[in-house]
């Protein structure tokens, strides 16, 4: 990276799950092993999350359109939706 002269990543796009595997439990370790790892070599990071974990629509059904059209919540959302399955959920 150094070479090709990058100087900004943008990290933990679509990570939510990740860093949150299960409601209240946080994993940030993973995340501060890459921070440090990019400090050290003096790059810079853009901290993105943009899609929730799939237990978010099961928790907070209220959040989800399903929930507002009576239609049954999908098992995830954005990238942890399955493939061919229709969008339900607003998150």
């Amino acid at each position: 990276m150094s070479q090709a002269q990058v100087g900004l990543v943008t990290v933990g796009v679509f990570a939510w799950a990740m860093l949150e595997p299960a409601p209240g439990r946080y994993d940030l370790d993973w995340l501060d092993r890459l921070l440090g790892l990019l400090a050290r070599h003096g790059i810079a990071a853009d901290l993105a999350t943009a899609a929730p974990p799939p237990w978010f629509s099961h928790t907070h059904r209220s959040r989800c359109r399903s929930a507002r059209t009576a239609t049954a919540p999908s098992v995830g959302c954005g990238p942890n939706r399955p493939p061919r399955r229709p969008r339900r959920c607003c998150c």
